[in-house]
C-alpha cells in the first residue's frame, strides 16, 4: 500500500479519536457561559448570535442567515475544513462518499418540546448532510440551519443551528473475521454526538447492526447508551433505511430514520422523519439526475405532545 495513503489514514483516525475525546465531555449550559465568549464552542457562539438578532428590516431567510450566522475567522476555517472533507472524502481514506443539500418547508410546527414551535407554525430548514464509507467503518453527519419565528417561552429566536455526527467501526474489518449471520451483514462499534446552538448536547456510545432486508438497499439499527442535557443516562434506538425503485425514467426513493429514546418523565420519545422522493434520469444531464423532489414527514411524539408535519423537500446530491 502507498506510504502516503497509510499516513493519511493514520492521521484521519487519530484526528477523529482526538475530536471525540474532546467533545464527549459534557459542557456547562449556555446560560452559565454565554458571557464568556472565549470559552464557548462553535455551535454555542452561533446560538448566542442567533438569540441577539433583532434587526426588523431583515425578513428573508437569506438575510437572516447572513445577519445571524456571522462567524469569526477561525470558525470559518473550521467550517471550511469540514466542507472540504465532505466533498473530498476519497482523499481522506473514504472509499465512497455522498453529500447532499436539502431545503425543507412546513407550516404546522408546534413542537415546543424540541424548540420548534413558531408563532405562525411555519419553519424552513437548510440541511447539509454527508455519508462516507472507509476501510474500517463509516461516518455520517449533518448540520441544520433552521429559520422561523420561534416562541420558546421568553427566549424568542428567528434562527437555530443543530448538528449530529455518528461514526462507526466495523468488527468484521477490525478483526478480519466475518460477523455476519443470517440477515445480519455486520456489527459495528458506534459513537454519536448531538449539538445545538442553544446549548443542547447529547453524547452516545453503543453498537450498530447492518441488516439485509429484501427491498432495501440499506437498513441499519443502532443501540446506544445516551446522556443528554435534560435527562439521566438512558438509551437511544435508531433505525435508518434507504430503498429505490425505478419506473422508466423516474426513480422513486424511500429513506429516513426513526429514533426511540428514553426520558426521565415523558415516557418514550419517538421521532421519525421518513422521506419520499422522485428523480428524473436523463442520459446526459448529471445535474438533473442528482436533483430530487418530494415530501418529508416530521413526526414527534411523547407523553407531552404529538407533532405531525408534512414538509416540501428538494435535495441536490453530489
Amino acid at each position: 500500500m502507498n506510504i502516503r495513503l497509510i499516513l493519511v489514514k493514520v492521521y484521519y483516525v487519530t484526528l477523529k479519536l482526538r475530536v471525540l475525546q474532546k467533545i464527549f465531555t459534557p459542557t456547562p449550559t449556555l446560560s452559565q457561559r454565554e458571557r464568556e465568549p472565549d470559552t464557548l464552542s462553535l455551535w454555542e457562539r452561533v446560538g448566542v448570535r442567533a438569540k441577539n438578532c433583532s434587526n426588523p428590516h431583515r425578513t428573508s431567510l437569506f438575510s437572516r442567515l447572513i445577519e445571524c450566522y456571522i462567524l469569526s475567522f477561525n470558525e470559518y476555517i473550521i467550517v471550511g475544513v469540514l466542507f472540504i472533507l465532505a466533498i473530498t472524502g476519497r482523499l481522506c481514506g473514504e472509499d465512497f462518499s455522498n453529500t447532499n443539500v436539502q431545503l425543507l418547508y412546513g407550516n404546522a410546527f408546534n413542537d415546543w418540546y424540541y424548540g420548534y414551535a413558531t408563532s405562525d407554525k411555519k419553519m424552513t430548514t437548510l440541511t447539509v448532510e454527508h455519508f462516507g464509507l472507509w476501510y474500517y467503518g463509516d461516518n455520517f453527519f449533518f448540520v441544520d440551519l433552521i429559520h422561523g419565528d420561534f416562541v420558546n417561552g421568553s427566549n424568542r429566536q428567528t434562527n437555530k443551528i443543530y448538528a449530529e455526527w455518528l461514526t462507526r467501526l466495523s468488527l468484521s474489518r477490525l478483526s478480519g473475521k466475518n460477523f455476519g449471520l443470517g440477515f445480519i451483514k455486520d456489527i459495528c462499534l458506534a459513537a454519536q454526538i448531538d449539538r445545538g446552538g442553544d446549548g443542547y448536547w447529547a453524547n452516545m456510545a453503543g453498537v450498530g447492526i447492518d441488516c439485509k432486508i429484501p427491498g432495501f438497499e440499506n437498513f441499519g439499527i443502532n443501540a446506544l447508551f445516551r446522556k443528554d442535557k435534560f435527562n439521566q443516562p438512558s438509551y437511544l434506538m435508531t433505525a435508518v433505511w434507504s430503498a429505490c425503485e425505478q419506473w422508466g425514467p423516474l426513480n422513486f426513493f424511500f429513506e429516513g430514520y426513526v429514533d426511540v429514546a428514553g426520558t426521565d418523565n415523558d415516557g418514550l420519545d419517538l421521532n421519525a422523519q421518513p422521506q419520499w422522493l422522485l428523480s428524473f434520469q436523463t442520459p446526459a444531464n448529471s445535474f438533473i439526475n442528482n436533483f430530487r423532489i418530494g415530501v418529508e414527514w416530521y413526526y414527534h411524539r411523547n407523553q407531552q405532545l404529538t407533532t405531525s408535519v408534512p414538509q416540501v423537500l428538494v435535495k441536490w446530491i453530489w
